[in-house]
């Protein structure tokens, strides 16, 4: 597992904003550093740690916060995923706003107008 010993404590905090979802133009002005330092030192860290993409720095991140090891075994990886699949399903199933519904919603305001046009048609 990836340490924080390998950033320094500005790297990690600016690391620790950015995986939580502050843009680099945020991150600047709450550290009191330009843009394009920011922007540098973000690359620095992609590097020192290995990373390309935003999301493995924010995975990175939730295991440095959480102490979690990404070394687990097939079958806890298989939970896990249920788990969160579980999650996501009663999300939506529990959420007011559901994309069925709107969906259904709209078809039936379409199939009203469309049998409102029909309508003035035929008179």
């Amino acid at each position: 597992m990836i340490t924080t010993q390998q950033l320094s404590r500005s790297e990690f905090e600016i690391a620790e904003r950015i995986a939580l979802g502050e843009s680099k133009k945020e991150v600047a002005n709450r550290t009191h550093r330009s843009v394009y330092t920011v922007e540098t030192t973000v690359k620095n860290i992609y590097e020192k740690l290995g990373f390309s993409k935003l999301s493995d720095l924010v995975l990175w991140y939730c295991g440095q916060a959480f102490d979690i090891t990404f070394q687990i075994t097939e079958r806890k990886r298989q939970v896990f995923a249920m788990m969160l699949l579980f999650l996501v399903i009663f999300d939506m199933a529990a959420a007011p706003n559901d994309v069925l519904r709107a969906k259904r919603s709209r078809a039936r305001k379409v199939k009203s107008k469309t049998e409102l046009f029909y309508d003035m048609d035929t008179d």
